[in-house]
């Protein structure tokens, strides 16, 4: 494979992810597959998703409406393949799988990557998980179990191949904050095998790579075995299975990091300070699709957990049933016993009594597991009073008081949330009664927009460092369970001091529609969709730092790179792939189409915002080539930064200045304008020009004024000269 196609192939995938991101339902999830799979135009593709009646449409691209009819069969066959197959008409047809599940089939035309379609699937795969979770799939997906199908280190491992030909690396990893913020999840590792001993789940203060995350940066290590930073237990691990060269950049939602990428190196002193900018543009651009992943985990986790207790519950039911008929017969034939021998002597009267009591004891605790199980009143909101029987069945298994705190309107917590906080309370109170040894335990429950559950014992406690590293079923199902509501569970304690658990539900409201709760900002603002990656070239050292200053303070968008000569912006824009580039003019050297064309090929992704030092006729010209907005200098901070973002989104933005009031700014010039400021910058009267373009004399007297207005001219001489000195007009003699 060329580098060229496997460029092109990172850029399919990256602009994928990006895209997906922004879907709300499976008309855009399509059109944004179809536009990412596209050369030129966007691809045609289908999108098939699993249901209980079969494989059925829910997507295609727009304006294709002869597909071929595809049968079920080979429907069915391609949802639960590893690989591409190929159906009617040459078309490809791939599992939309993640995770072990697939959710259906996407169909593409007239594309001639098959490993790019397979990359792509996972993507996909979670976008569409989510949007069936928050119920606008517009059809019920009922998603199959695949066997060997794909998991985060998998799935991660297609962008480490593409990601390869741009920062090689012998190890790529990605490490995950957990929900709680005490320690980091190994969420994915591609390339290399997992290290013999490397751990899972593992305490913050065990990795040095935690310092990305404090402080926001990359980090850049010729050996990460000597570096002072890298000292935890878990970088010795890492740095004696034979690695050195390390370069760790942040993983960022809304700018806020959540986790790590690790490009390692077996060669010390492999990677430098040069290469950060390329390892933040991976970062960024997988960024979305790893927090996706994790959400789509999250949810298999709860539909997996959900079968789980549904078959528990049924099973039970079943068993209770079998017993619920035979404790009578039991019962009955005990009372027989105890009726023969009542005028005897021998125990045989008292040892029926006893039989039938504990055949009844054992159907009322069977009746009470039942409810446990499936708490009738939970759904009803009743959750307030469940917590009270529970804690009325602890004291008497226990001979341990309890004391119960609510404060809130607990009645309006939702049904998800409440059998989450409830399955919570009954393992932390078995755990109590287990191993605890506590006289007293107290429960407190704070219910506002979000949810607080506090399990508090006066018992012996326990090394919760030891528990991180190998916690029992009890937490395990804990945790597993506050993950998939969005929530974090504390555990606090030490030996002889007691245990406090807690979950807590930041916003219930998200939980709901099954999000990830993103911390907000001080102001309690809502996180934005991410972040534009803007890339800055201009040949003035001072204009180039004001105007990356400018785009930096106007939020939401970061300056990846800069460049003062077309040398260095075509290398850069090679690697970087930014959003937007803003783009001086000044670069061109009398060869401003060459340039456009240029940036357009080292990077067919990237919008073109271009900055005019005086080219204020050739607006059109801009367009022309490739360029999606034209700018005037000088422009204010506001119109610069709005500027970025339409042309970000697609938007053209055309002509000069917008302010009248300016100097130095005019507005564009029709071509009728230009062709009358031509004929008075070399002496025609208003009536001579009329009789040039056979325009009324009247006419040319408005369009001289409106000329004069737009120019920020004092009259039509200095118009002439304005047009002249800034080459708006073409001289007799002159190029322009």
């Amino acid at each position: 494979m060329t580098a060229e196609r496997a460029e092109q192939r990172y850029i399919a995938l990256a602009s994928l992810a990006r895209r997906l991101t922004s879907a709300r339902d499976p008309d855009e999830l399509t059109a944004a597959t179809a536009q990412a799979l596209g050369d030129c135009e966007p691809a045609t593709v289908r999108l098939w998703g699993m249901t209980a009646d079969g494989l059925r449409e829910v997507g295609r691209t727009a304006g294709a409406t002869e597909l071929p009819e595809i049968a079920a069969l080979d429907l069915r066959r391609a949802a639960t393949a590893d690989r591409p197959t190929v159906g009617p008409e040459a078309c490809l047809l791939m599992g939309v799988q993640a995770d072990g599940v697939s959710f259906g089939v996407l169909e593409v035309h007239d594309l001639h990557d098959g490993e790019v379609v397979e990359a792509a699937a996972p993507l996909i795969a979670c976008r569409l998980s989510m949007l069936a979770n928050q119920g606008v799939s517009g059809v019920q997906l009922l998603p199959a179990a695949v066997a060997d199908a794909s998991d985060a280190s998998s799935v991660i491992a297609g962008f480490a191949r593409q990601a390869k030909r741009l920062l090689d690396h012998d190890r790529l990893s990605v490490y995950l904050v957990s929900h709680d913020g005490r320690a980091f999840e190994r969420f994915a590792v591609a390339t290399s095998t997992i290290v013999p001993g490397e751990g899972v789940l593992i305490p913050f203060e065990d990795v040095g790579l935690r310092h990305i995350v404090l402080n926001n940066r990359p980090i850049v290590s010729s050996d990460l075995g000597a570096d002072p930073r890298l000292i935890g237990a878990e970088d010795r691990v890492i740095a004696r299975a034979g690695f050195h060269g390390l370069l760790s950049v942040p993983l960022r939602h809304d700018g806020r990091p959540f986790g790590v990428l690790n490009f390692v190196s077996r060669k010390a002193g492999f990677y430098r300070q040069e290469d950060v900018p390329i390892a933040e543009q991976i970062a960024d651009q997988i960024a979305a699709f790893v927090e996706n992943l994790r959400l789509q985990q999250r949810m298999q986790g709860f539909v997996r957990q959900e079968a789980s207790e549904r078959e528990r519950t049924r099973l039970v039911r079943d068993l209770y049933q079998a017993v619920a008929q035979a404790v009578p017969q039991i019962s009955a034939a005990a009372s027989e016993i105890e009726r023969a021998a009542a005028d005897d002597e021998s125990p045989t009267s008292d040892n029926a009594v006893r039989i039938r009591d504990i055949a009844e004891q054992g159907l009322a605790d069977m009746r009470r597991a039942i409810v446990d199980l499936d708490p009738p009143g939970l759904e009803s909101g009743g959750l307030a009073e469940m917590i009270a029987r529970a804690l009325e069945r602890f004291r008497e298994q226990a001979d341990c008081e309890t004391d119960l705190r609510l404060d809130g309107d607990v009645s309006a917590v939702p049904g998800d949330v409440a059998s989450t906080a409830y399955r919570v309370l009954q393992e932390a109170l078995m755990n109590v009664r287990l191993h605890a040894a506590a006289d007293e335990v107290t429960v407190q429950l704070n219910v506002d927009r979000g949810l607080v559950l506090t399990v508090e014992d006066d018992g012996i406690g326990f090394d919760t460092r030891e528990a991180i590293h190998g916690e029992g079923l009890g937490l395990r199902h804990m945790r597993e369970r506050t993950d998939t509501i969005g929530g974090f569970l504390t555990v606090q304690s030490d030996r002889r001091n007691g245990t406090a658990i807690r979950l807590n539900v930041p916003d219930m409201r998200e939980a709901r529609d099954g999000r990830t709760v993103i911390p907000r900002g001080p102001n309690g603002d809502e996180p934005q969709e991410g972040t534009l990656r803007v890339f800055v070239a201009e040949a003035n050292v001072l204009l180039r730092g004001g105007m990356c200053r400018l785009i930096e303070a106007g939020g939401e968008m970061r300056v990846v790179g800069e460049a003062d000569s077309r040398e260095q912006l075509r290398g850069q824009l090679r690697q970087l792939h930014p959003d937007v580039v803003v783009l001086s003019t000044t670069l061109a050297n009398g060869e401003l189409e060459r340039l456009v064309v240029e940036a357009r090929k080292a990077s067919p992704s990237t919008e073109l915002l271009a900055v005019s030092h005086g080219d204020v006729g050739r607006d059109a010209e801009l367009i022309e080539w490739g360029v999606t907005g034209v700018v005037h200098l000088p422009v204010d901070p506001q119109r610069l930064t709005e500027a970025v973002r339409a042309v970000a989104c697609g938007t053209h933005v055309l002509g000069g200045p917008p302010d009248s009031g300016d100097q130095g700014r005019a507005e564009m010039l029709t071509g009728r304008e230009r062709s009358i400021l031509a004929l008075v910058a070399v002496g025609q009267t208003n009536s001579q020009i009329g009789g040039t373009l056979f325009l009324a004399t009247k006419t040319v007297e408005r369009q001289v004024a409106t000329i004069v207005r737009k120019l920020n001219a004092h009259n039509r001489a200095h118009a002439a000269a304005i047009g002249v000195a800034r080459r708006i007009i073409e001289m007799p003699g002159e190029s322009v």
